[in-house]
């Protein structure tokens, strides 16, 4: 930051970092737009009652590029007018708020509604779009609730910590009093993060024991059929033959020397032989590696979705707190918001991009098809 003779703060970006700023807001605006078209055109999406969601992450995410191009204005303009004796630091500064904390709320969302649908089914499927509408709403209300709050709280904070009233040039967007960052960081990382942590593992823990459930079932059924193929092997008549000393007397011997099969572990019969292993035993074990694979992809798939909110937002907010005890390079700050932004331009591709009939849209939108 730099100051002028009239005081007037102005907030300065290195020449490379307006150029990445340029590149990364247009990009954003371009993938969020595609997930926005791909949205009104398909019925098949909008039926989807977990899309609302992403349409609405979609929005947030498209504002945030609107936003990073205003900004790069305001940073080239700044030299040439007073910016803060008008509205543009309220107007940043709540779109800068707004669109993070939105977006963060749409990803919290998504997160639930996949904890919901393994949670309850049956009730999960009498929900309609419009219930996951009246959510959104909510999530933006919130924002704009905190936006509010933060505008209208700043100069009593400030006031309260600085001992004075805000000065001319000051403004959220370049002197931030120590519990206005704790907020920050408190509101827009640590409480999301930890509510995304839950909804991902009870998500994981969910379909670990539905799938164990499942694969017991299959092997208490396979365990019966085996026990009623063994008494009907009791029924089978006496018959001597000439040199056959294992000949069996009502199926007792045949009783006593063997063991069913429990699931798919095959046992040993007590002559040391074993049971030969039946087409339905080897379906049951592919079946379980299938079952337990696709809980391994889905654990995987949501530590990797936290692992990118994580490296996105936590770089900003650490350069935050170290700032509370030692001023950070302004460049460093800038720099580490920029991944703030990324994770806008990767949202598309976490949520919309792996859905299939998003996909679908998508390559019809390319060969430039409506069906």
């Amino acid at each position: 930051m730099e100051t002028n003779s009239s005081d007037v703060v102005l907030y300065t970006v290195t020449v490379p970092i307006q150029i990445i700023q340029l590149i990364l807001g247009i990009a954003i605006i371009i993938v969020n737009s595609l997930v926005m078209i791909a949205y009104g055109m398909d019925r098949d999406i909008r039926s989807v009652p977990a899309n609302v969601f992403i349409i609405n992450l979609s929005i947030s995410d498209f504002i945030t590029g609107v936003d990073i191009l205003t900004r790069l204005a305001w940073i080239r303009t700044s030299p040439m007018i007073h910016i803060f004796e008008s509205t543009s630091c309220l107007v940043i500064g709540a779109l800068h708020y707004g669109c993070l904390l939105t977006s963060v709320i749409m990803v919290i969302l998504i997160s639930w509604d996949r904890f919901v649908l393994l949670s309850n089914p049956f009730r999960y499927r009498l929900r309609t779009a419009q219930h996951n509408v009246k959510l959104a709403i909510f999530g933006w209300c919130l924002s704009l609730l905190y936006i509010a709050f933060v505008i209208f709280a700043y100069p009593a904070v400030y006031k309260a910590f600085y001992g004075l009233s805000v000065p001319k040039g000051i403004c959220i967007e370049t002197q931030l009093p120590h519990s206005f960052i704790a907020m920050s960081i408190s509101v827009e990382f640590l409480i999301p993060l930890g509510i995304i942590l839950f909804f991902n593992v009870g998500v994981v823990v969910k379909l670990a024991r539905g799938t164990d459930a499942k694969l017991r079932k299959q092997r208490e059924e396979l365990r019966g059929e085996s026990i009623i193929g063994l008494s009907d092997l009791s029924t089978i008549p006496h018959v001597d033959t000439p040199g056959n000393s294992n000949t069996l007397e009502n199926g007792s011997r045949l009783n006593t020397e063997e063991t069913h099969s429990s699931g798919d572990v095959t046992e040993p019969v007590q002559n040391g032989a074993e049971r030969p292993q039946t087409a339905r035993d080897v379906r049951l074990q592919k079946s379980i590696r299938r079952e337990w694979n696709k809980v391994r992809r889905t654990a995987r798939l949501l530590n990797f979705f936290v692992l990118v909110f994580i490296v996105c937002w936590l770089p900003f907010y650490v350069l935050l707190i170290v700032d509370l005890f030692s001023p950070v390079d302004e460049k460093r700050l800038t720099g580490s918001s920029l991944n703030l932004y990324f994770n806008s331009f990767v949202n598309p591709f976490l949520y919309a991009f792996m859905s299939r009939k998003f996909r679908r849209r998508f390559l019809l939108m390319s060969k430039c098809k409506r069906r």
